[in-house]
């Protein structure tokens, strides 16, 4: 099991401090670019591991539709 991550009080203000210099605005879009990047991310996974279609493979299938 992880321990337990623990920071000091100075950091805290400091990321306080870095969040309240923002406005709601920013704050809501980088979030949003956050998930975004996450979304094209995962969808260059899944091309990746699609699946490679020879002409062979491309007729059987279009037999199978049929």
């Amino acid at each position: 099991m992880r321990a337990r991550r623990t920071f000091s009080e100075k950091f805290k203000r400091q990321v306080v401090e870095s969040v309240l210099s923002r406005s709601i605005s920013q704050v809501e879009l980088t979030m949003e670019n956050r998930v975004l990047r996450q979304v094209i991310d995962l969808g260059e996974k899944e091309k990746k591991e699609s699946l490679i279609i020879t002409s062979r493979g491309y007729k059987m299938s279009k037999k199978d539709a049929k």
